[in-house]
């Protein structure tokens, strides 16, 4: 819906959400990215996606963790670690919900300037039939996305955790 007021169309998302049945049945991809700053800052990135799905019961939605960290036995000194697994529908849609409310896509700026080099900079996107929206702040960031970063980091953990034996 381009051309759409911001607010009007995180509220759309917000109430088309409600019907999570419907919602989950179409297709969809959320990303939230932290990374750059100082040569060895830590590097994060939480995909979620969802493709048509004719199933008649929706429990699980695709997600992808990728955690790069400071390593001085690798070379380059960077390990990249890649997590695969599902993460519940009741996750994932409050997580959204928490998105929509927020205001990362309510702003209609990005930052001064996110392409200032040695800055950490935040990726926020979503995706579907409905909305095309991408966000990129640098630091510091806005204290009022604390609430919906800490929810991503949380589902993160949660991913990276799956794989641990």
């Amino acid at each position: 819906m381009q051309g759409t007021d911001p607010n009007s169309l995180m509220d759309l998302l917000k109430t088309r959400l409600a019907n999570h049945y419907a919602f989950f049945h179409s297709p969809f991809s959320f990303i939230w990215w932290q990374r750059g700053g100082e040569p060895g800052s830590p590097s994060d990135s939480l995909t979620l996606e969802n493709a048509q799905n004719e199933a008649h019961e929706i429990k699980e939605i695709k997600a992808t963790y990728n955690r790069g960290r400071f390593d001085p036995k690798e070379r380059p000194p960077v390990k990249v670690e890649k997590f695969v697994g599902t993460l519940p529908v009741s996750e994932v849609q409050n997580l959204l919900g928490v998105l929509f409310d927020s205001p990362v896509f309510r702003s209609h700026s990005e930052g001064e300037n996110p392409d200032i080099r040695d800055v950490r900079k935040e990726t926020w996107g979503f995706r579907n039939a409905d909305a095309n929206v991408t966000r990129t702040f640098p630091e510091p960031f806005p204290p009022e996305f604390d609430p919906i970063r800490e929810l991503c980091q949380k589902l993160a953990n949660e991913l990276a955790a799956q794989h641990k034996g």
